[in-house]
């Protein structure tokens, strides 16, 4: 008896969440390390006291009657259903748990287990999510203004083309976001934070792409600084990947950049590469291979960027007109992706063009003037 009872003791401290049990009095008669941490007690300050100096002081009136109440029909259950519950650490701050009753029948009669799970990051990693959504719906209220203000002009359509990138990356990871929440039990909450964190750099992202777009429509040569071309490749190529994935496309980085730099607004060259991988993936969807190729080199005061596919190909007409305003390789393409990337491209006094890969599909290639070269 006495070697079942060391290993449940042992069971219990090694638990992942904060364990306490309590006896009919309400006296606490055993807790484990994870439950000194969450609230901040010895255990040596923890047993032989009531369970009430947990409980938050609005919510102490009634739990003595609760626990009566479990006493007279024990069963394990969670307790507080569909309420928040919150517990008093030593400090007097609280914080929100989630807690399952067990009972338990030893020797000195009848206990109760209770395990309690500390959901404070859970917590904030939804109020981070819902500031987010937040975020997105601001952005989805100013991206309706500006339509409305430019009605049928161009300026609406490179809005709208240019915010879908960035609007729905961040509603693929809100949904990311949501899956791991309904989850339960124990969260990746890591994972959840690193979702909600690039969703909320694509909401920055789509704000600066608003004021990036009006200066174009005022001519303005936007905001140029010394920029690395490794991680700005890198960042556009993990971007265009969402809601990619499940169809099997996949995009390699060939970087032959080195440490090798441009002058440039980071913003307007990630949305052309964004643009250009987006065409890219759409080309490839149908296709045997599904691959496309992201390629750097740098050579004397050059920097040339490539996007590789094995699509369809563009066709002799199209080719001809590929960079002018309304045209597209799309069915139900608008055309102005293209145009606002060479507008992007030769304001950076650099060169978009294209050409047929030999092995079939399209090669993008992008050249721009190295920050050595511009100074």
């Amino acid at each position: 008896m006495e070697e079942a009872e060391q290993r449940f003791r042992l069971v219990v401290e090694a638990a992942p969440n904060a364990m306490v049990m309590i006896n009919s009095a309400g006296e606490i008669v055993m807790v484990n390390a994870q439950a000194e941490r969450v609230f901040g007690y010895s255990r040596t300050e923890l047993l032989g006291r009531g369970v009430e100096m947990l409980v938050p002081e609005r919510f102490r009136g009634h739990h003595p009657g609760l626990r009566e109440a479990f006493f007279v029909a024990p069963h394990a259950r969670p307790m507080g259903a569909g309420r928040e519950l919150y517990g008093l650490r030593k400090d007097g701050s609280e914080v929100p748990v989630e807690i399952g009753l067990n009972p338990i029948e030893t020797d000195e009669g009848p206990m109760v287990l209770s395990a309690i799970v500390d959901i404070s990051e859970r917590k904030a990693a939804e109020a981070t999510l819902r500031e987010s959504q937040t975020q997105l719906q601001d952005l989805h209220a100013e991206l309706l203004h500006v339509s409305r203000l430019s009605a049928m002009g161009q300026m609406a359509a490179m809005v709208t083309h240019e915010l879908n990138q960035p609007l729905t990356a961040i509603g693929n990871y809100m949904e990311a976001a949501d899956t791991l929440l309904e989850r339960g039990g124990d969260l990746p909450v890591r994972r959840i934070r690193d979702v909600i964190g690039r969703a909320a750099e694509q909401a920055i992202r789509a704000g600066q792409i608003i004021q990036r777009l009006h200066g174009f429509a005022s001519r303005s040569d936007g905001e140029k600084r010394v920029v690395a071309i490794a991680p700005l490749v890198k960042e556009a190529s993990e971007l265009a990947l969402v809601g990619t994935k499940l169809r099997g496309i996949s995009i390699t980085i060939e970087d032959g950049s080195g440490n090798a730099t441009i002058l440039a607004d980071k913003v307007q060259i990630q949305q052309v590469l964004l643009n250009l991988l987006r065409n890219a993936a759409e080309a490839v969807a149908d296709q045997e291979r599904r691959d496309i190729v992201l390629l750097t080199a740098a050579r004397d005061d050059i920097v040339q960027i490539s996007v590789v596919d094995h699509g369809p190909g563009i066709s002799e007409e199209v080719q001809a007109r590929l960079f002018e305003p309304f045209v597209s390789t799309k069915a139900t393409g608008m055309g102005v992706g293209l145009s606002i990337c060479h507008t992007i491209i030769t304001a950076h006094d650099g060169r978009l063009w294209t050409e047929p890969n030999p092995e079939g599909g399209t090669i993008f290639h992008i050249s721009l003037p190295t920050a050595r070269a511009e100074q």
